[in-house]
């Protein structure tokens, strides 16, 4: 009897497609087991052994800032995800000053290939750590293709700096320049209604002149001159220099790389900026010499920085016993919830609250680095300042790179005020603008705008409608409703007459030396001395720091991050198949107990 061939052929798609099917599961769970591997392992307590004579390897990424933006994963998966942009000044400074304690380290090897920026406030803190490694008499050796103005600084403090042959050192300074919009805005009928309080409130200048105005570039003058002598008398004394010699140096240097034959590593060797030019292999091979062989890096002897943190006991990842807590916020201030580089009022307000409650905290030092931003949101930050104050928690404010504006407005709350020497500081003055498109629209558009209201506010949002001088006259009114109780602020909680305040307001910029002798901060240093005199103000002899959490749900990043970039690479940067969005959306309300499944088909729109 014949063998039926219909039959035959479904019979051979069916084992295709429970092989396909077969197949499908076997690499899913292979994705599955490994994914969960690696999660036990990064989570698992990693035991780092610190050799004998080991260098610390302290290699920062991209910017130090204050505290880095929360990572959604353990920072052992760092190297897979490759999301490391950020180096954290604390980190960094708890790293230095535990090896200055330790008998295994005899030297830090700051390699700065990767370091792209940091505030001079935050250099200046760093600074001071560093100088407290050296005075245990420890060494420290500085190695870069090439050193940016930044990364030079910190290098200044080795013992010995090394640069490839083939690199350079820049030193640019300090400056303030923009673009100016008026003769465009001009030539495409475009206007900005500005309303401001303050003679140097110069953000708004971009919009009313083609061109930086005098005062405005006298004062901008003024306060980075001062921040770049700061910069040429720490380098000149870190490197044994006079200070006219360096800015000798800086200010001829094509003449210096003339006479060095162009060889720009040369001419700054020839300046005593550098003591070694060579390679990588060079600077290794004199590292090998100090410490040993070692097999296992198959050169010098080293711990890096990130591991050596894992090995420290971290003392200040909770509160216990007698407790000053750190709050550290970073960017522009607005209402509502923060994000990774914004101070949102109600994610800062939340913070603080979570040191305030924790019957351990004794006080609190709150970390500014921020231009400023909403009047608003920086009052309502300030009100909660003083409620914790007023409840016998003592506030001192440690202001970073900039903590101005908006920024200064909460600082003055503070029981204490300090600042680095290089902070940005004051700019005391508010602005307000509106964009006027109604020329623009109807001479270039043939759009017009027209029509009837009840009063003179009606169709005053529109952009087809010019503000009216009603309009115009509650605006500013506004604005110098928020500037004198700025002011009043600041002249009741830092002591200060008003009529001796107003020529050091009117949006005027100060470094912190500066801030310091006018009496708009009480103390300049680092965030340590900041942590020193909250424990002081709260009498206590001995007491821990806690550096309060910050960031967003774990599992949510992490799934979002993980996922997204897994169907990434496994669609070759395709749209992914499954709804990542809704997916992340959903997870902070996942329970334990219950089974969730993950399916390519949505649910969004139905019931």
């Amino acid at each position: 009897m014949s063998r039926n061939p219909d039959k035959a052929k479904r019979h051979f798609w069916k084992r295709i497609g429970k092989f396909f099917d077969i197949s499908r599961k076997i690499i899913l769970n292979l994705v599955f087991w490994s994914f969960l591997l690696l999660i036990i392992l990064v989570f698992l307590p990693q035991r780092i052994r610190i050799k004998e004579n080991s260098l610390l390897y302290v290699k920062p990424e991209g910017s130090i800032v204050d505290a880095v933006s929360p990572q959604p994963y353990p920072s052992g998966l760092i190297p897979f995800l490759s999301t490391m942009e950020e180096s954290s000044s604390i980190e960094l400074g708890e790293v230095i000053r535990a090896a200055a304690e330790d008998d295994k380290i005899p030297g830090i090897i700051l390699d700065l290939s990767n370091m792209q920026y940091a505030s001079l406030a935050i250099l200046q803190d760093l600074e001071q750590d560093l100088n407290i490694f050296k005075e245990t008499g420890k060494k420290i050796y500085a190695w870069a293709p090439e050193y940016n103005q930044y990364a030079y600084y910190l290098a200044s403090l080795a013992d010995i700096v090394y640069l490839d042959r083939m690199g350079r050192l820049t030193m640019s300074g300090f400056g303030v320049f923009r673009s100016y919009y008026k003769k465009g805005m001009d030539k495409w009928d475009l206007d900005m209604a500005v309303f401001k309080a303050g003679t140097y409130k110069s953000y708004v200048e971009p919009y009313s002149y083609d061109h930086m105005s005098d005062q405005v570039k006298r004062e901008n003058l003024r306060w980075t001159t001062n921040l770049w002598d700061q910069v040429l008398n720490s380098i000149a004394t870190n490197r044994g220099l006079t200070y006219s010699e360096l800015k000798n140096w800086v200010d001829r240097y094509p003449q210096y790389l003339l006479e060095a034959d162009n060889q720009e590593a040369q001419s700054a060797a020839n300046a005593g900026l550098v003591d070694r030019v060579g390679t990588w292999d060079t600077f290794a091979s004199e590292m090998t010499k100090i410490t040993g062989y070692d097999t296992d890096n198959e050169g010098f002897r080293s711990v890096h920085w990130l591991d050596y943190q894992t090995h420290l006991s971290r003392k200040s990842s909770s509160p216990f016993g007698k407790t000053v807590a750190v709050v550290t916020a970073s960017g522009d201030i607005h209402s509502g919830e923060g994000t990774q580089w914004t101070i949102g009022s109600a994610t800062l307000i939340s913070r603080l609250e979570q040191a305030e409650k924790e019957s351990s905290v004794r006080a609190i030092v709150l970390r500014l680095d921020t231009g400023g931003g909403s009047a608003y949101a920086s009052e309502e930050i300030r009100r909660t300042l003083e409620r914790i104050r007023a409840r016998g928690i003592s506030v001192v404010v440690s202001m970073g790179g900039v903590t101005a504006s908006g920024g200064y407005w909460i600082a003055s709350e503070a029981d204490q005020l300090w600042s680095a020497p290089g902070t940005i500081t004051g700019s005391i003055g508010v602005f307000s603008m509106i964009p006027e498109t109604d020329r623009f629209l109807e001479e270039h558009l043939g759009i017009a705008g027209d029509g009837a209201g009840t009063t003179w506010m009606s169709g005053q949002g529109r952009s087809d409608q010019a503000l009216n001088r009603s309009s115009r006259m509650v605006l500013q009114s506004g604005v110098d409703s928020t500037y004198h109780q700025f002011l009043s602020l600041v002249s009741e909680n830092r002591n200060i007459p008003l009529e001796e305040l107003r020529p050091l307001a009117e949006g005027r910029i100060w470094t912190g030396t500066e801030a310091k002798r006018i009496g708009l901060c009480d103390n300049t240093g680092s965030l340590r001395n900041s942590v020193q005199a909250a424990a002081d103000l709260a009498h206590l002899e001995e007491y821990n720091t806690w550096y309060v959490p910050g960031g967003t749900p774990f599992l949510k990043d992490i799934a979002s991050s993980f996922l997204s970039q897994a169907l990434t690479a496994f669609q070759g940067g395709g749209g992914s198949a499954f709804h990542i969005l809704e997916l992340t959306e959903n997870l902070s309300d996942l329970k334990t107990g219950k089974v969730y499944a993950l399916s390519p088909i949505s649910n969004r729109g139905k019931n």
